[in-house]
């Protein structure tokens, strides 16, 4: 999986990144939390922000209480213009991760 997240997040093969996560897959990785999280960003940087947003609140649901989802989440939801809905997931993770930049950037952003 560590592959992938390379694959996704620094070289954007998105292509390269699905094969690595099928041989995951065949090899018996099977961690919701890290194959959603990696899909949301996936789907989020090809630019379908709602579709996104199921795949951070699967990975959410499996750990509410890491922020770097939390933040994906509203970020996804910023992307999609749903700045209302975005705040609260913000404030959440600023409850989890009150020295993010990265969060409290967003939050300024959405208000």
């Amino acid at each position: 999986m560590a592959l992938a997240a390379i694959e996704v997040n620094l070289e954007y093969n998105f292509t390269a990144y699905r094969a690595e996560v099928q041989r995951a897959r065949e090899l018996g990785f099977s961690d919701a939390f890290t194959l959603e999280g990696l899909e949301g960003a996936v789907t989020l940087a090809t630019g379908r922000a709602n579709d996104a947003e199921i795949h951070f609140l699967s990975a959410a649901s499996v750990n509410s209480m890491d922020s770097y989802t939390q933040w994906s989440l509203a970020w996804a939801l910023f992307s999609a213009d749903r700045l209302g809905e975005a705040e609260p997931v913000l404030r959440h993770a600023i409850g989890l991760n009150s020295a993010s930049a990265s969060v409290h950037s967003t939050l300024g952003e959405v208000l």
